[in-house]
């Protein structure tokens, strides 16, 4: 059970941290960016949408190891 709860916090925090790329975002550039920011010259839009997709990609891992442990 602890190891769900550890995993469960885990994810929190990846949630968390998205969040923060987000408002980051939507602060400096008022909008959410998407893929296609990433092809811009401006290297703090590559720089944003490249953690924001990494977070995703973590996020999307913990949540399959989260419902492997669940069943």
């Amino acid at each position: 059970m602890d190891n769900i709860e550890m995993l469960q916090d885990e994810l929190n925090n990846l949630e968390f941290r998205i969040d923060e790329v987000i408002d980051e975002m939507i602060n400096h550039y008022g909008k959410f960016l998407n893929i296609n920011d990433y092809f811009s010259s401006d290297k703090y839009k590559r720089v944003l949408v490249n953690r924001y997709s990494s977070l995703n990609k973590e996020k999307l891992d913990l949540v399959s190891k989260i419902n492997r442990v669940n069943y």
